[in-house]
């Protein structure tokens, strides 16, 4: 039961932690994004980082750092190996 509590805990921590990253990237791309876009005479460099920052991997880590975590968890309910 605690090798569950501990895996739990674990994947929640780095949930927050990658899910936090992707977050604040987007915030700061796109602030900046939509700054430059006011400006008539910026270039579309912010834009072009929003959208490599929508396309980061950081979503497809989460997910399957949840996903491991979730069949650890199951795994440990189902056979009891501690």
């Amino acid at each position: 039961m605690w090798t569950a509590i501990v895996v739990l805990a674990v994947v929640g921590v780095l949930m927050n932690r990658f899910g936090n990253a992707y977050f604040d990237l987007l915030v700061v791309t796109a602030r900046r994004a939509v700054e430059d876009r006011k400006n008539i005479l910026a270039d579309f460099s912010s834009l072009e980082a929003f959208h490599a920052a929508r396309a980061a991997w950081y979503p497809v880590g989460v997910t399957v750092i949840g996903m491991v975590g979730l069949a650890a968890i199951l795994w440990l309910m189902m056979f009891k190996p501690f």
